[in-house]
């Protein structure tokens, strides 16, 4: 099967000076920084403020989840952000509660909705098990839609 990424520690160290801003390929083309700010415990005013001091101090991969309860203010900081959409990379969560086919679709539009970023760079299967196969098959429908670019899965026990 394909994968998700395709470099090693080594390829990433030959000869690249690690930042926020560097980058690996996907098995797409697309890249995605190495480096991302990780918004799990903030909220409110402080995650837009993380996210707006990351994103000005060169971070372009912002995570989040519905579950962080902060995509809105993610959101918003990278819409004040001045730096350009196609330029930051945006991964949010999928969580356990919204797997199947209906659930994942609904859960994605809201995401994007809440996020207010035009598209999702990455949207993640968070914890499957469970309906796993009505979950991506509505994680692809959400990618063939535009709501997301990549979907893949993570934390698998």
């Amino acid at each position: 099967p394909d994968k998700l990424i395709r470099a090693s520690a080594s390829d990433l160290m030959a000869g690249s000076e690690l930042c926020p801003s560097t980058t690996v390929a996907l098995h797409d083309g697309s890249q995605i920084p190495i480096i991302g700010l990780g918004t799990w415990s903030s909220s409110g005013r402080e995650a837009e403020q993380a996210v707006l001091w990351a994103i000005q101090y060169g971070y372009r991969h912002i995570d989040t989840a519905h579950f962080y309860n902060n995509e809105a203010e993610v959101g918003a900081a990278i819409r004040k952000c001045g730096v350009s959409r196609d330029e930051i990379f945006v991964v949010t969560k999928l969580w356990g509660d919204a797997h199947g086919y209906e659930k994942a679709i609904a859960a994605g539009k809201e995401s994007l909705k809440r996020l207010g970023v035009g598209y999702i760079d990455l949207f993640l299967m968070h914890d499957p098990g469970h309906k796993t196969v009505e979950t991506w098959k509505g994680m692809t429908q959400l990618k063939e839609n535009g709501i997301c670019r990549l979907h893949a899965v993570i934390s698998t026990g």
